[in-house]
């Protein structure tokens, strides 16, 4: 950091996951990852949604997005997540143990760095579906429709039971009965967090293929 006649007034050496050993301190700047403030009583890195431990490089309060899943009686969702991504369930990690290439100001979810680049419309509308998607998910089977539960119920169950069909048969058949009984038809939820990408996915290469920036 410089002032204005460009004289260094703060600068620091910079460990991987965001540890800083600061090397000229003419002024205080409490800035460090991005969306990330120097707490000096805990030691830690406030991440506005959790705080951020520079050291091990991992949040110490658990992911909110996860709780639903595994605290409040969610489980369901739990298989969805390690089939596709088992580092998901690692409920304290940053930005997937790769903080060279993805930033989470928020301490909710990855993003790729974007410095003075203009703002991606098709971006923020994908991230947007995201976010709204992972919200939905929080209530369950019965904030999703009918089809769709039962279609994940059974591609699941087919999925499993590749490697055991015994905990296939009950995955698929359990899910079809816990879709039949408790996800009301006229809700349209995807489950897991890999549907959510899809649909972020989807809707950014949509905007894109129609000229969006």
């Amino acid at each position: 950091m410089t002032d204005g006649s460009g004289a260094i007034v703060w600068a620091a050496d910079y460990k991987p996951f965001g540890e800083a050993t600061i090397t000229v301190l003419t002024i205080t700047n409490n800035l460090r990852f991005p969306g990330q403030y120097y707490d000096a009583e805990m030691g830690l890195y406030q991440n506005w949604h959790r705080d951020y431990n520079p050291v091990n490089g991992t949040y110490i309060e658990v992911d909110p997005l996860m709780l639903p899943f595994l605290y409040y009686g969610r489980q369901y969702f739990v298989l969805p997540y390690l089939l596709r991504d088992p580092g998901k369930l690692i409920p304290y990690v940053y930005v997937g143990s790769s903080p060279v290439n993805g930033i989470d100001p928020n301490g909710l979810q990855q993003s790729s760095p974007t410095g003075t680049c203009p703002v991606d419309s098709c971006q923020k509308q994908a991230d947007d579906a995201y976010n709204k998607c992972m919200a939905g998910m929080k209530n369950g089977p019965s904030n999703m429709g009918k089809v769709t539960c039962i279609g994940t119920a059974v591609g699941l169950g087919v999925s499993v039971g590749l490697v055991n069909k015994v905990a296939g048969g009950l995955i698929g058949g359990g899910g079809t009965l816990l879709c039949l009984f408790n996800a009301p038809p006229d809700t349209k939820t995807f489950i897991g967090e890999g549907s959510c990408k899809a649909l972020s996915n989807e809707i950014y290469n949509n905007c894109k293929a129609s000229g969006g920036p």
